[in-house]
């Protein structure tokens, strides 16, 4: 048998036992709810001989008057709601819903603005990660919005169980950080409660994740793979190489390199996750030299694929309108080009090749460099990590052994030629 939710009541008021400096009460909502009452103001304060206390309105002053049957209404379908819902009351709920900017309380009302906020100010991936926690909570709510005190340790425990069924742990987490920054701003914007905050009990859990390096030979193997030359896979392989050789240089930095960051025979260029020349801020670029397959790669495709846009890879083939364009595009194709190393490892048989992702480029040149006898801390310098425990997290996973081991590094590496 379901138990009985209690019902809250409300009435209009003259508070006749809160009088003001001039002798006026104030004119209320007044919710009772179990052994509770709140008041609320909602009206002009006036006094005793200027308010009907049977029908809870002023005495001649209509334009008042349909103001408060105006809030009556309103009351009565928000507490309508929860009976029907059967959802418990709460002040702070009724509050949520009840006052001005209410509205914005709603979480997929406020991610909503904070979506055409940030498309306005063209922040792409934080753009991104928004309209992806939105579309998430839209799926989990089937299509139903919720307030931002609704967003408690029971709701966070079902939504994170339902994002584990398609996410990996990690990927999990990223979704809760971002609902919890969500979180906070709206508490900055005065949409929620402090007090109603739930990650302070609520912990967004991560795992180690699975070792995503791979080893010189393997490195080797994919390296002198026979591709169609031009082909989207000989492509993808190429960008990987690239990437490894120039100490795992993320997608979008490749998709973004021009000639304007070749300086005779060094790359500079600035890491756009951390929009600084290096994680720690120090004003260096990050300065990799040309040699190599990196040289035969930059010549190959400046001869063969230059695009008008500027661009040495034709990944990216136009100058877009806005950043967020632009960052569709090389998520785009980023996702075909880890189809591709996916399908590459495959027929190479290396072991979990579902796993491998751009990615792997920066792990495996980490721990290639780190078998050769590279120190953590010039790895870290190459790699632009702020401290050592970052580095230290790419090389956690490789035994002693494995890292005691000192073979020759990049520049001995035997490739097949970028040319036919």
């Amino acid at each position: 048998m379901t138990a009985r939710i209690a019902k809250p009541r409300f009435a209009i008021v003259l508070r006749t036992t809160n009088p003001l400096k001039d002798g006026t009460f104030p004119v209320c909502l007044r919710i009772s709810f179990m052994d509770r009452r709140k008041y609320y103001t909602i009206g002009p304060p006036t006094t005793s001989e200027k308010w009907n206390e049977d029908i809870g309105r002023y005495i001649k002053n209509q334009e008042e008057n349909i103001k408060l049957n105006a809030l009556e209404l309103k009351a009565k379908k928000i507490l309508t709601e929860f009976q029907e819902s059967e959802k418990q009351f709460s002040f702070d709920r009724f509050e949520s819903e009840f006052f001005v900017n209410s509205n914005m309380r709603r979480v997929l009302v406020f991610l909503d603005e904070e979506i055409k906020r940030l498309q306005e100010s063209d922040r792409a991936g934080t753009y991104r990660i928004t309209k992806t926690l939105r579309n998430a909570l839209h799926t989990f709510r089937k299509g139903k919005d919720l307030l931002f005190v609704d967003v408690d340790m029971t709701f966070l425990e079902k939504f994170e169980g339902r994002l584990l069924k398609s996410c990996s742990v990690n990927g999990v987490a990223v979704y809760m950080r971002h609902l919890r920054a969500i979180y906070n701003r709206a508490i900055d914007l005065g949409l929620a409660k402090p007090e109603n905050y739930p990650f302070g009990k609520y912990k967004v859990k991560t795992e180690v994740t699975a070792k995503r390096a791979l080893s010189r030979k393997q490195m080797e193997a994919i390296i002198n793979k026979p591709l169609e030359e031009g082909t989207r896979k000989w492509h993808s392989r190429n960008y990987f190489i690239f990437s490894y050789m120039t100490r795992g240089m993320n997608f979008v930095d490749l998709s973004r390199l021009t000639l304007e960051n070749i300086e005779g025979d060094r790359i500079r260029y600035i890491r756009s996750k951390t929009k600084t020349s290096r994680s720690r801020g120090d004003g260096r670029a990050f300065n990799i030299p040309i040699r190599g397959l990196v040289r035969e790669l930059i010549n190959y495709y400046r001869k063969n694929h230059f695009t008008g846009a500027g661009y040495i890879f034709p990944i990216l083939t136009k100058k877009y309108a806005t950043a967020i364009q632009e960052r569709w595009a090389i998520q785009k194709k980023a996702l075909h080009t880890n189809k591709d190393l996916q399908e590459i490892c495959g027929d190479l048989k290396i072991p979990s090749p579902e796993t491998i992702t751009f990615y792997c480029a920066r792990h495996s040149w980490a721990t290639i460099s780190k078998h050769a006898g590279t120190s953590t801390e010039m790895i870290q310098e190459a790699m632009g990590h702020s401290n050592v425990k970052t580095t230290e997290i790419y090389l956690a996973q490789f035994e002693d052994e494995q890292l005691d081991k000192i073979d020759a590094h990049l520049d001995d590496i035997k490739a097949l030629s970028v040319k036919k």
